[in-house]
Order: structure tokens, then sequence, then C-alpha cells
């Protein structure tokens, strides 16, 4: 018994010590330009997916669900997201995919998290990905209502998506581009001209 335990300590000892070597003489690569491999990012989604799992709300969102709380989730979703998670303007800055892990684009596709995980996300923001916290500047309505929009990119009414893309012309940060390129094409979710939003 005595040997399995001096063992295990040997192990541990080993493993943690070539972790720490490993760190120490600048072995691992904290550039931003490659994305983090395939094991990196499972064992990160994980402990994410996890973690906002065991902190999040669990109830339904408490803010009504119709064009003004969309509109003005628009607006903020502009100024404040869309740098990193894709703009309506084809031309404006979006830099997520130069962080590392990347960010998502949130226009592509409608995000099918828990409102209360996606609402933690926003409020708390996630280490080491350049995902901020904004309980600071958005009440709990405004983030509530980025929450619905944010569930219901693909299906917003005509009014909501006419002043999400006023909103976006109206970014100031415009990504700079080579002579002669054309502007990178943030690919925005397409809508449902039909499909309004669904009141509660």
């Amino acid at each position: 018994m005595r040997g399995f335990v001096l063992g295990v300590i040997i192990t541990l000892v080993v493993v943690f010590g070539g972790a720490w070597i490993y760190l120490k003489l600048g072995m691992f690569n904290v550039s931003a330009i490659p994305n983090p491999g395939a094991l990196e990012r499972y064992m990160a989604n994980m402990a994410m997916d996890a973690s906002v799992e065991k902190r999040a709300s669990k109830g339904p969102n408490p803010v009504p669900l119709n064009d003004a709380v969309l509109i003005d989730a628009a607006k903020e979703y502009e100024e404040h997201c869309s740098m990193c998670h894709g703009s309506q303007n084809p031309k404006a800055m979006d830099f997520g995919n130069k962080l590392s892990p990347r960010a998502p684009n949130l226009l592509r596709h409608a995000d099918d998290d828990p409102d209360g995980g996606i609402y933690w996300i926003i409020e708390n923001g996630i280490r080491m990905t350049g995902m901020p916290a904004w309980k600071e500047h958005f009440s709990s309505d405004e983030m509530w209502g980025i929450v619905h929009l944010l569930k219901n990119v693909k299906n917003v009414s005509p009014a909501v998506m006419t002043a999400w893309q006023q909103a976006a012309e109206e970014r100031e940060h415009v990504m700079p581009q080579p002579a002669g390129q054309q502007p990178e094409q943030n690919q925005p979710a397409p809508h449902n001209p039909q499909g309004g939003a669904r009141s509660h």
C-alpha cells in the first residue's frame, strides 16, 4: 500500500513538475494567431458549459419578446458586440476571427443555448477568451433583450431588420481594406420577412 501511495505521489510530481517546466521555459505558444487545438477546445468548452449551466438562471426570459425590445437590443448589439460577433454592416470592423479562441459569428445562426446561459455569459463574460463582463454597462432588461435578439436572429420582423441595419450603417468603426480588395462579408443570417416577433 505504501508503495502504491508513493507511486501516485511521484506520478503527480512528475506531471505537475513537467507542466511547470514546460510553461516556465516558454514552450507554450501564447500567440493569438493559431486557433487552439481540438483537445484544448474540447476541454475548454466542456468546462465552460458545465460552469455556465451550474451558475445560470433556469427560469424563462422575464422580458417580453416584441419589436421594441428587439430594436433596442439590435442597437446595443451593433454598438458593443458586433466588432467580435458580426455586424449587419459588411464593411464594419470584425476581428472575432482574429481572437484565440475565435469568437463565434452570432449572425450566422440563432443561439440555441438556454436563455439563462446566454444571459449569464453576457453578464459575467468568459475568462481568457476576450469576452468581457457587461454587468456594469447593461441593465438586466437590456441583457435579456439581447438574449431575445440572439435567439431570434433568423426570425425578426422587417421593422426590426430595418432598424438593425440602420444601426449597423451608423457604426463608426470600419475595417480598413487593402487597395483593390473588397470587404469581407460577415454573412448575416437570412431573416424571414413574414416572421414577426412572438409576444409573450
